[in-house]
């Protein structure tokens, strides 16, 4: 899963709640592509944390709800039935894992 950066917040965000972000950025500065193109363009590192909290509030809470429920997931896939290395339980960890890393 694609994640930005938060200035503010090592972490970072899913990409779905940074083009969310950018959707209210856009309705009251207008548009601005290097927000949405951070390799490209040298943006400025994303958002900061307090623009977040302006443009999405509630996002913290959001957030800490996403890993939540990965870490439950998790924690479950291993119950999963299933063989080999091309199972869905063996692939979703695999995603999920390395979405954590980034």
């Amino acid at each position: 899963m694609k994640r930005a950066p938060v200035q503010g917040f090592s972490a970072g965000i899913p990409w779905s709640m940074h083009l969310k972000a950018y959707d209210a950025y856009c309705k009251q500065y207008g548009a601005q592509p290097a927000l949405i193109d951070l390799e490209g363009r040298g943006c400025r590192g994303g958002f900061s944390a307090g623009e977040l909290d302006d443009f999405i509030p509630g996002w913290r809470d959001e957030v800490s709800e996403i890993g939540r429920l990965r870490a439950l997931l998790l924690n479950a896939l291993p119950h999963v039935e299933g063989e080999g290395d091309d199972t869905l339980a063996t692939i979703i960890h695999q995603e999920l894992s390395q979405s954590m890393e980034q």
